[in-house]
């Protein structure tokens, strides 16, 4: 499935990550072999996976670097702390 996603995406799809790749071919596989004619569930799961994946990749670890970088060991509020002990917090969806 990888090189239909590839010409589908174009160049994007080179600049994705190893995980966000995979998740978003498993979420094609689970589109075309899905039996259920009103459920995509799978498919859906698979494809939020690689958008958090690369969300993650692009945004969050470059953000909870720079945080790091200002001297905070633990970083946001009670709710919700994007550093927890100098590393990101995994529990972020």
């Amino acid at each position: 499935m990888e090189p239909e996603l590839e010409a589908r995406l174009g160049a994007i799809y080179s600049r994705l990550g190893v995980l966000a790749r995979r998740d978003l071919q498993l979420g094609e596989y689970h589109y075309r072999n899905n039996q259920e004619p009103d459920d995509f569930t799978q498919s859906i799961i698979s494809f939020y996976r690689a958008y958090e994946e690369e969300f993650k990749e692009r945004l969050l670890i470059p953000l909870a670097k720079f945080i790091k970088e200002q001297g905070y060991q633990d970083y946001g509020d009670q709710r919700c702390r994007l550093l927890l002990r100098g590393k990101l917090n995994k529990c972020l969806t």
